[in-house]
């Protein structure tokens, strides 16, 4: 590998939840989404995750994008931490879940992504041009007008693909320290 730099490092990280049983007597049970995951990946590497459901992969990629706080241990993007410095790694990341989460089946792809480019405080100035850019890049041109409801799932997948790269995230820049 030519880059040997760090872009996300896990170490023995655990999430637990705690669901409450019963209506009278409550008791809180713990339950373990993550379990001591610890792993490695080095910029420009690609990474995947495989695991049934309920595996814990999406806890983790929740734990790893700041949207939830390990019970323990620790994680890193390019040396930041996840939980004291968010606000260095969520401007600078792209993530996406896929599925029906996350737009909005009665707006026009165009519309979700005007609305999550306000969301992210893009520049009113340049957001038309990203736009048109990114539907061109997944093939969406021509059907930006229609609602995502009437979207295959392939096109809610790339839809979600351009919402992902719309703040234009360059994890890449993130070693400089910025």
């Amino acid at each position: 590998m030519q880059n040997e730099e760090i872009a996300v490092n896990a170490e023995h990280l655990h999430k637990i939840f705690y669901s409450v049983q019963g209506y009278w007597r409550q008791k809180r049970r713990p339950v373990t989404a993550v379990d001591d995951i610890s792993f490695t990946i080095h910029e420009g590497e690609l990474f995947g995750m495989v695991g049934p459901n309920g595996a814990g992969k999406t806890t983790t990629v929740k734990m790893l994008s700041t949207l939830l706080i390990p019970t323990s241990g620790k994680a890193s993007i390019f040396g930041f931490d996840v939980v004291s410095e968010t606000g260095r790694i969520r401007p600078k990341i792209g993530f996406t879940f896929g599925g029906n989460r996350g737009l909005y089946g009665r707006l026009s792809g165009l519309d979700n992504l005007k609305y999550f480019a306000e969301l992210y405080q893009l520049d009113p100035a340049s957001i038309g041009k990203r736009i048109k850019e990114l539907l061109e890049i997944v093939g969406l041109t021509g059907r930006e007008a229609d609602r995502v409801e009437t979207y295959s799932t392939g096109m809610q997948q790339r839809l979600h693909l351009a919402r992902a790269m719309l703040h234009d995230p360059h994890m890449y820049h993130m070693h400089k320290r910025n």
